[in-house]
């Protein structure tokens, strides 16, 4: 009890702390020269076990972030974070989040464009470079919902892309969904109250246990700006789902055997059908 209320007390005291850097705050211009746009983990520590406050801190450097996205990641969970405002040039801002970890020093922040390359010898990078698209549909026609996954493989990651358009291909703003992505009924993440202010939300899951087929769940939600839920249009409560396959190479194979064991039972079996031709 005592060590859950130490971690209570620590996130509370972060949250505090980073209530003065949610205003944003200037920085030196030959710092932000230097450094760029970037994502900087300004305190972790576990709040009891299994568990860990990741405060951090956004730096536009010379760029203008729009609705800027975060991945806070761990040995355990991954989380993508959007923030709710853009960052001027040469401004920072802060946040702060809760987060499952059993390894302190896995615990890592980055800006979506700054993930870096996992792969580790040839066949990690042709898997890398494979991806898989899947489109669904909400009952009225009002969203399209295509994800876009890396194929499953053992002891790596699902690299997630997901897009909401209009029947034009046109970006639908300020989606709001939950999501939850399962493997072999063991739920691998799972957010809610999930918002997407371009139309195009990332995600990465952590570390799959096999190559098997992974379930990905979709829960539209409505249409509209955060706190604005009385003013939501659109599907809400109404569940899309998609199956993302590991690689076909192995059913193309048994495909086409059969394929060839049928022509030659159908070849044996009619050999001695004569075609005659009528002029």
């Amino acid at each position: 009890m005592i060590k859950s209320y130490h971690g209570f007390a620590l996130y509370t005291s972060i949250m505090i702390l980073l209530s003065a850097a949610i205003v944003p705050f200037v920085l030196d211009d030959a710092f932000a020269a230097t450094v760029g746009a970037h994502v900087t983990k300004i305190n972790t520590d576990f709040t009891e076990a299994g568990e860990a406050a990741v405060a951090y801190e956004v730096c536009s450097g010379n760029n203008h972030l729009t609705f800027p996205q975060i991945l806070v990641y761990s040995d355990m969970e991954s989380k993508l974070i959007t923030m709710d405002r853009d960052i001027e040039p040469n401004v920072c801002q802060g946040g702060a989040t809760i987060l499952e970890a059993e390894n302190f020093s896995s615990i890592t922040a980055l800006l979506v464009t700054d993930i870096p390359d996992i792969s580790i010898d040839e066949k990690t990078r042709q898997l890398e470079s494979a991806r898989v698209a899947y489109h669904g549909m909400s009952n009225d026609g009002q969203i399209l919902v295509e994800v876009s996954s890396t194929v499953p493989q053992e002891n790596m990651p699902l690299d997630i892309v997901m897009r909401f358009t209009d029947e034009l291909g046109n970006p639908v703003p300020h989606v709001n969904f939950d999501l939850k992505i399962s493997q072999q009924g063991d739920i691998i993440l799972e957010q809610s109250k999930l918002h997407t202010h371009t139309g195009k939300s990332l995600f990465m899951t952590s570390a799959l246990n096999d190559d098997s087929s992974v379930d990905i769940d979709v829960v539209l939600q409505g249409i509209g700006l955060p706190n604005e839920e009385t003013k939501w249009t659109g599907p809400v409560g109404e569940l899309i789902t998609f199956k993302v396959v590991p690689e076909f190479g192995g059913v193309i194979m048994v495909i086409l055997v059969v394929a060839i064991t049928v022509t030659i039972i159908a070849s044996a079996k009619f050999s001695n059908l004569r075609v005659v031709s009528v002029n």
